[in-house]
């Protein structure tokens, strides 16, 4: 609980539906959350792991989700699942807030029923190393 960062295997799906999804790869978790909603506020694309390596794109108010490097795939096999930039930054900021109920919610009680004491630091840690 001293650490400065922990690793959380996952990260952030991107869905079109239950058929078309582009998760996130290799070495890529969730204590990336926040520098993930950074760089696609600053219209970047975000490290989503390796072995594919998801990217993203931008064109005007649409943003390209891609399953592997945008530079380097066939753009007519490997489609894109696409948002309206508004649509997933507010997609991003509900993530957020749900990731922070489940931290002050079922987490810290389940936490909680065992050591008071380690729940809240857990709660703070776990909001420290995710939301930030």
């Amino acid at each position: 609980m001293e650490q400065e960062g922990v690793v959380l295997s996952g990260g952030i799906a991107f869905f079109e539906d239950e058929n078309k999804y582009i998760l996130p790869s290799c070495c890529c978790g969730l204590e990336d959350f926040s520098g993930v909603i950074d760089t696609i506020i600053n219209k970047q694309s975000p490290w989503m792991g390796h072995d594919p390596a998801p990217g993203i794109t931008y064109i005007n108010d649409q943003v390209h989700v891609w399953p592997d490097d945008p530079e380097t795939i066939d753009s007519h096999v490997n489609k894109s699942i696409q948002y309206s930039y508004k649509d997933l930054i507010d997609s991003l900021e509900n993530t957020r807030k749900e990731l922070q109920g489940f931290i002050e919610g079922p987490l810290y009680e389940w936490i909680n029923k065992r050591d008071e004491q380690i729940a809240s630091t857990i709660k703070d840690r776990m909001k420290q190393w995710i939301i930030k």
